[in-house]
């Protein structure tokens, strides 16, 4: 609440996994910049280890985070690493909820299908203020219209070892140096070892 102030009209808030940050959730994260007045990212601090791809570790996103991407976000843009980012819509929506009149309206943003995670009936029952006047939508935005790429096909590129095609799908923002930071961060933790668990996991 101390983020959004008073006064604000708009909030966009985009909840992700981000593991890793790709061009396309950066573009979601422009778009939420464009069309409001301030914009939350939540960012899960978990990390993503799942049979078959390369894992990344929650921690080590934060660090890229933290080193390299906060720089390049907009200025009305602020980034909050939570336990679960669907979790902390809703917690959002129950802060503002307590002063519904002064709040702004809440754009939740993020593709056409992680958006089905949320339903918009059941938030305006549930902070009927808010949902009353109207301040809740969602924003399902179509891959295709920003970067038509997803965080499989990323890890995809880290386990073959394709760091061309990582580099492209990078926030294009990113310098040519700070790309090859974020490879570094997410390949630090013994590639080996990495290659070993997914094998591993593989065998399951």
């Amino acid at each position: 609440r101390l983020f959004v102030g008073t006064g604000t009209k708009t909030l966009g808030i985009v909840p992700m996994a981000g593991k890793p940050v790709h061009a396309g959730h950066w573009k979601l994260i422009e778009l939420a910049a464009k069309e409001n007045e301030k914009v939350i990212v939540y960012v899960s601090e978990k990390g993503r280890i799942k049979k078959g791809e390369f894992p990344i570790e929650g921690q080590q996103m934060i660090e890229v985070w933290n080193d390299v991407l906060k720089k390049y976000l907009p200025q009305n843009v602020s980034i909050k690493f939570v336990d679960s980012p669907v979790s902390n819509v809703r917690y959002a929506l129950l802060d503002l909820e307590s002063d519904a009149e002064d709040a702004p309206v809440v754009n939740i943003y993020s593709d056409v299908e992680d958006i089905q995670n949320y339903d918009l009936t059941e938030f305006n029952t549930k902070y009927p203020q808010l949902g009353s006047m109207g301040k809740i939508k969602l924003r399902g935005v179509e891959r295709t219209s920003t970067v038509d790429i997803s965080g499989t096909k990323m890890r995809e590129f880290l386990l073959n070892n394709d760091k061309t095609s990582f580099f492209n799908y990078l926030p294009q923002p990113l310098s040519n140096e700070d790309k090859e930071k974020v490879w570094n961060v997410l390949k630090a933790v013994n590639y080996k070892k990495v290659v070993g668990e997914a094998q591993k996991l593989n065998q399951l």
